[in-house]
């Protein structure tokens, strides 16, 4: 592992590695907001030649944190994440409702509102769709009676995979509590491999910071002294095995970015 002996870590730098210090509702802008924090410390920034894209210009989250990249995430005050976020949250929801073209499918579903079958002159679907972003329900008696359902929604690329994987998660979570409700038999579910939670991938990050930081046994020590003996990871081995999924984290993510190492 490549030590970085001139980072000097904060406590909050890493101590997201326990599931309770951070807030489950934002897990997934901490990560945002560390992972483009870790980009540049590392030394990615505007890619040549193009000054005019920035951190901020490109991740709108990070245009509402001042703070950024100077502070952590848990080291900003509870109640100012949570104005800045709701804030955040409002813009992206206007940006979406004001969305003027969608995939074109034929379908009418009690969460996404009437989808409108337009067709031009020569029976090709044009790309317009009367919408109202919503996750609430509304009875429709096919939707009840059939195991399968569609899900319209526009993908802003600027955006993270995480924003539309939790819009996505919302609406999934709505259409079954209402499918449930309303369906005499339960719902089969089929089981496939697990996902690696955004808590999982903050966790490593954590521990990836600890270990540029410092040896093993140090950061581990660092660890349970500053947490009441919690361990992260059970011995060097698990440890280390997710540094190395931590770095793959970081390749994706940075591979989703316009900016290159500087």
């Amino acid at each position: 592992m490549k030590r970085h002996p001139e980072r000097k870590l904060t406590r909050e730098d890493w101590i997201f590695i326990k599931d309770e210090e951070c807030p489950e509702d934002e897990l997934l802008f901490c990560y945002q907001y560390e992972m483009a924090r870790e980009a540049l410390y590392h030394g990615f920034r505007e890619r040549r030649g193009h000054p005019e894209v920035t951190w901020k210009g490109w991740d709108p989250l990070l245009r509402h944190f001042s703070e950024w990249p100077r502070k952590p995430w848990l080291a900003i005050k509870p109640h100012v994440r949570k104005r800045r976020l709701a804030a955040y949250l409002k813009e992206q929801r206007e940006r979406v409702a004001q969305q003027e073209t969608y995939l074109p499918i034929e379908a009418r579903h009690p969460l996404i509102g009437n989808v409108d079958r337009l067709r031009d002159s020569e029976g090709v679907y044009q790309n317009q769709v009367t919408y109202e972003p919503s996750i609430k329900p509304s009875l429709d008696v096919d939707f009840v009676a059939d195991l399968t359902t569609y899900f319209v929604h526009r993908i802003v690329w600027r955006l993270p995979n995480e924003f539309h994987v939790r819009m996505f998660k919302d609406w999934l979570n709505a259409g079954r509590k209402y499918f449930t409700e309303h369906r005499k038999e339960p719902v089969p579910i089929k089981k496939f491999g697990s996902e690696t939670t955004t808590f999982e991938k903050l966790k490593r990050l954590g521990v990836k910071r600890l270990s540029e930081a410092h040896a093993f046994t140090e950061a581990m020590n660092l660890v349970m002294r500053e947490l009441n003996n919690y361990k992260p990871y059970n011995g060097q081995v698990v440890w280390l095995h997710a540094v190395k999924k931590a770095k793959d984290d970081f390749d994706a993510y940075i591979s989703e970015t316009p900016f290159s190492y500087v």
